[in-house]
């Protein structure tokens, strides 16, 4: 469900999400999702893909309080600096301090105050803004102008990770 539903990863780091976060589950992500980004690397350790020390900056924005902490706990894991909104006037806030505008936001379409339609026209409106990449976190709206990729709910991690570390600088 959109909200108060159960947020599904398949990672090396789902166990230790669920026994943080009880609406973590482990399962495989939507076969009908395909990536419009290279593979990913192929590098790995032990059989276990490496997780490489990232430094690029990214903006979470979502209205469920799980799916935003478990989206910054995946990808402060991997290395990224991460900060979180809980919707589109909350996004503006953070990208107020122009010091630190991130390379990629996570977006979500349903919330409230201001959704994720609203946040991507007063983007359009700023090209400091307009200039950084959005990947849209959604179970329904795959169709917007002006986004760099799209992410089915529940979100698969691996992909999560490959548009955080195309986008991310």
């Amino acid at each position: 469900s959109l909200t108060g539903g159960p947020i599904h990863v398949d990672s090396s780091l789902s166990s230790a999400l669920a026994s943080k976060h009880p609406r973590v589950a482990a399962t495989r992500g939507d076969p009908r999702d395909r990536d419009t980004l290279r593979p990913a690397s192929r590098d790995r350790q032990d059989g276990q893909p490496l997780i490489r020390n990232l430094r690029g900056a990214i903006l979470v924005v979502d209205a469920d309080d799980d799916v935003r902490a478990v989206m910054v706990e995946l990808l402060d894991a991997a290395g990224y600096s991460v900060r979180a909104a809980v919707n589109g006037a909350d996004a503006l806030r953070v990208l107020d301090d122009r010091s630190h505008l991130p390379s990629l936001i996570f977006l979500d379409v349903e919330m409230p105050v201001m959704n994720g339609r609203e946040f991507l026209a007063r983007r359009a409106q700023e090209a400091e803004l307009n200039s950084i990449a959005v990947v849209v976190a959604s179970a329904i709206d795959r169709h917007l102008e002006g986004i760099e990729g799209f992410l089915r709910k529940p979100v698969d991690v691996d992909r999560l990770l490959r548009f955080a570390e195309a986008f991310a600088r």
